[in-house]
């Protein structure tokens, strides 16, 4: 395949793939935000100018060099800062995961978990969530069974 043809195939898949992510990006878990910032009419739907000029702004973002077409390494360069701005906002939610942890556990508000602070807890919880069957124990089949409904929810 010649050069020219290779570059067009690219620029045209690049722009293809722009494209498709631009609308269901409403569709995603916080689409209430998302949806606001694409109605910029306000009007409480999103027409067709508003989903283009939506995907116009997400190319020219994505076309680093403004050159009208996308090549891999702007196409690497936005994956790889929406991926930084993912981990970014793991991380936040992780530090407040733990703030939250301790606050709630850390019960002499020194700072530190002691041993005894974190002895039985979620024991309890954890007993009566995946005993399915009452007898103080969890068995495989229990374990199991719980794993299964966690993939599930996670996936």
């Amino acid at each position: 395949m010649k050069t020219p043809l290779k570059i067009a195939l690219l620029s045209a898949t690049a722009t293809a793939i722009a494209l498709a992510v631009s609308v269901p990006v409403i569709a995603k878990g916080k689409g209430g935000a998302r949806f606001e910032k694409m109605d910029t009419n306000a009007d409480g739907f999103i027409d067709q100018a508003e989903i283009t000029a939506a995907r116009d702004a997400r190319f020219q973002k994505m076309d680093a060099n403004g050159d009208g077409a996308l090549d891999v390494a702007e196409m690497e360069a936005h994956r790889a800062a929406r991926a930084e701005k993912r981990k970014a906002k793991a991380a936040e939610k992780s530090e407040e995961r733990q703030a939250k942890m301790m606050a709630r556990l850390d019960t002499n508000k020194d700072g530190l978990l002691q041993k005894d602070e974190m002895s039985g807890h979620g024991v309890e919880r954890m007993l009566k969530r995946m005993d399915k069957d009452g007898d103080g124990r969890i068995s495989k089949a229990e374990a199991e069974e719980m794993g299964g409904k966690r993939r599930k929810t996670s996936e």
